[in-house]
């Protein structure tokens, strides 16, 4: 199997001077959670997209670096390419969805100027992932079963941009680390609506809480008004927001 190897969630996110209006929305008292449903994505772009972003630390807004995401819908898959640069290293993303269900089918990733560079291909196939990997120890290959209610972790911030958010709720899912082939149960949570401001403006956005188990709990801010942009991203140690 592949050494593990972390990577950022790809996107961006806000900082300390960057305010947020929070209205958010609970259970009536006494009531039950409901029971999380499976996710189920509907596309949110019209067309191609450009964005680009800030990355900064979560503790103190510091520059960290920036990061681009691109997105062209085309009939037989819907490409999302993000790269991100944090001083000499680089980190390239490159995934094919569906363009209706926004299910997985490739994803590509290269890490350069660290010194543990990689270049990574993935295929989804009947329910498996397919992985080659070429790293410093020499290549790695690894083929394991994925379940059905998979999503590639490299296009995930892009993708929940398709959430049904105006029906709030938690949806589970299994998150798919393609570096080290490993499947994480996980839900989206749709928390409610925050008026945001970041570098692009202020913007009234979804907030959107990702449970990865344990500690692993992250946020996203989506723009109200379609198609939905992310505005910002915290992972609680690195933010991405919204500069153009």
């Amino acid at each position: 199997m592949f050494k593990k190897v972390v990577i950022i969630l790809c996107m961006m996110a806000i900082v300390a001077g960057c305010g947020s209006t929070a209205t958010p929305t609970a259970a009536p008292s006494g009531s039950a959670a409901a029971a999380p449903t499976t996710l189920q994505l509907t596309p949110p772009w019209k067309g191609a997209e450009h964005a680009e972003y800030n990355i900064v630390k979560s503790s103190d807004n510091s520059a960290l670096g920036t990061s681009t995401i691109d997105i062209q819908p085309a009939a037989d898959a819907t490409t999302i390419e993000q790269r991100l640069q944090i001083g000499a290293v680089t980190q390239h993303f490159v995934v094919k969805v569906d363009p209706q269900t926004l299910k997985p089918l490739t994803s590509d990733q290269e890490l350069t100027g660290s010194p543990n560079d990689f270049s990574l291909t993935a295929a989804y196939a009947d329910n498996k992932l397919t992985v080659t990997a070429k790293t410093a120890q020499g290549d790695k290959n690894a083929t394991v079963d994925v379940p059905p209610d998979a999503y590639d972790n490299n296009s995930l911030l892009a993708i929940l941009r398709g959430l049904p958010f105006s029906a709030g709720g938690t949806a589970a899912f299994t998150n798919i680390i393609t570096a080290n082939a490993a499947p994480v149960k996980a839900t989206a949570t749709v928390a409610g609506q925050e008026s945001v401001t970041v570098p692009a403006g202020t913007f009234d956005t979804y907030k959107v809480m990702m449970d990865f188990g344990g500690a692993q709990k992250q946020t996203a801010w989506y723009e109200v008004a379609s198609p939905h942009r992310l505005i910002k991203y915290d992972n609680g140690t690195t933010q991405f927001v919204l500069a153009k």
